[in-house]
């Protein structure tokens, strides 16, 4: 059994963001270190006539022994590891040795003397800042390189202007303090950026395939029913007296009905995906939701012979009573669709939490673990690969999926193959509403019949099936395309 939680975060993105700081981590790798290298050398040169030689010699071997052992490290998980992504164990040792070169460096704050050797002390101060400099590079793509490294060697700078080494210098510490701080924002900054930017272009990029995806699905499962639709009105127009015209237009009934189903569908995705739908959140009462739903789908449960049960026990939640009713009917058409003995409960409880968890479980088909990622997908089914349209057309979980993400309902789901599937819909619970019943007087139902009717319009075929349809309830109809049409004829 396997249990998927929808989250809004893609890992697909995820894992592309870190190999392609990966792949920024080591097209800098090899000139930072031979920047540091490079400032190393000339630190010890500059300082070979004010420290003692053995003291350099020292500071160089551990630096170059700390730099080799990084470019082994690296040139080792690079051959070990299928991609270039530091993790685990070898990132926390990179780090560490990053911690010791930063602390190498800030030991040099320790022997400047302002006095005795203005120039050489100011070089040091200059290398080292602009070692903290050159950091930034590698933590725009790698923000946790950028803090071992600034803040070891600046912390022993500022410790050693505050006791006085070479001299207490309160306003160098302030300037160092004002310079750390400014950097580690400056690469957060850049580094927020980067990651926001690389997401975008994979997300960009699975937005294209998908929509491509979906436009080839959709064009293939809108084909047949209007190819149905042509093929019947071509025989209807036939002088044939052997053709059984109700029974074609029963078919014409069928298949205008399941194009116009796959149409609100997209429509519905589309409207979801542009974030165009408004909500309102208010206090829903779960029995009377309950027995709509009843109402739609018992009978079509009993004639697959499947038992279908609700159990609201009198809960009410917070949500869009809309669009809620409408991911609910999508769960329970797809386990409606997907079993074929046994039973389907939706059934309400409270956990003592103020949350209401609702679960709509069924004895189906199930989905397979490798299955579970994919069938929230358009136009994604389980078991129907002959596209069968008494099982829909794949696109009620995809709904549900945008729904839920729309409404901020967690949505859980537990499946095990051939023994069914449950979805468990977290929402916050409502407190009950009063509704007064005031006397009214009703007035009588409004009659269609002998009513003078406007259609304005800008599609000819949907003003003249209209007037066909209001003309049989014995209406007036008065066609326009356009307002000053509609303002002509009303004139």
């Amino acid at each position: 059994m396997n249990s998927l939680i929808l989250d809004a975060d893609n890992s697909s993105v995820k894992q592309f963001v870190k190999k392609q700081q990966a792949e920024r981590i080591l097209s800098v790798y090899d000139p930072t270190l031979i920047m540091q290298l490079f400032f190393i050398l000339a630190c010890s040169w500059v300082s070979m006539d004010v420290i003692d030689h053995h003291l350099i010699l020292t500071w160089m071997l551990l630096h170059s022994i700390i730099l080799s052992v990084r470019k082994a490290l690296m040139v080792w998980h690079i051959r070990k590891s299928a991609d270039a992504v530091l993790s685990g164990m070898t990132e926390k040792a990179t780090l560490f040795l990053v911690i010791c070169s930063s602390l190498l460096w800030g030991s040099v704050a320790f022997v400047l003397d302002f006095n005795a050797y203005p120039q050489e002390s100011v070089f040091l101060i200059a290398v080292n800042l602009g070692i903290g400099v050159g950091s930034t590079v590698l933590g725009a793509v790698w923000f946790r390189y950028c803090l071992v490294y600034l803040i070891p060697f600046m912390s022993l700078f500022i410790i050693s202007f505050l006791i006085g080494v070479p001299e207490q210098s309160i306003t160098l510490a302030l300037v160092f303090v004002g310079f750390a701080v400014y950097l580690i924002r400056m690469v957060q900054m850049n580094f927020e950026n980067n990651v926001q930017n690389l997401s975008l272009r994979k997300k960009n990029e699975i937005l294209a395939q998908s929509t491509n995806q979906f436009i080839a699905a959709a064009s293939h499962d809108l084909r047949q029913p209007t190819q149905a639709l042509s093929l019947f009105i071509s025989a209807l127009e036939s002088n044939g007296n052997t053709i059984n015209k109700a029974h074609i237009l029963e078919q014409l009934k069928r298949s205008s009905h399941a194009l116009n189903e796959l149409l609100n569908q997209i429509l519905d995705i589309s409207k979801l995906n542009a974030n165009s739908l408004e909500t309102i959140i208010e206090p829903v009462n779960l029995e009377p939701l309950f027995i709509r739903l009843s109402d739609t789908f018992t009978a079509v449960a009993e004639k697959k012979g499947v038992t279908l049960s609700f159990s609201a026990n009198q809960l009410w939640v917070m949500t869009d009573i809309v669009l809620f009713e409408r991911l609910l009917a999508n769960l329970l058409d797809n386990a409606v669709n997907y079993t074929d003995t046994g039973s389907i409960s939706i059934v309400a409880a409270e956990n003592g939490e103020n949350q209401t968890y609702i679960t709509i479980q069924d004895t189906g088909i199930g989905i397979s673990d490798s299955e579970q990622v994919f069938i929230f997908d358009p136009f994604y089914q389980v078991d129907n690969s002959a596209r069968n349209r008494e099982k829909g057309v794949g696109l009620g979980l995809s709904i549900v999926k945008l729904t839920s993400q729309k409404l901020n309902i967690p949505l859980t789901l537990n499946s095990t193959l051939g023994k069914g599937s449950t979805f468990s819909l977290h929402l916050p619970t409502a407190q009950p509403i009063t509704i007064k019943s005031d006397e009214e007087d009703f007035s009588p139902a409004w009659q269609i019949t002998n009513k003078h009717v406007l259609i304005v319009d800008d599609n000819e075929s949907v003003r003249e099936g209209l007037r066909s349809q209001l003309s049989t309830w014995n209406m007036s109809v008065l066609l326009a395309e356009d307002n000053a049409s509609a303002l002509q004829l009303l004139t």
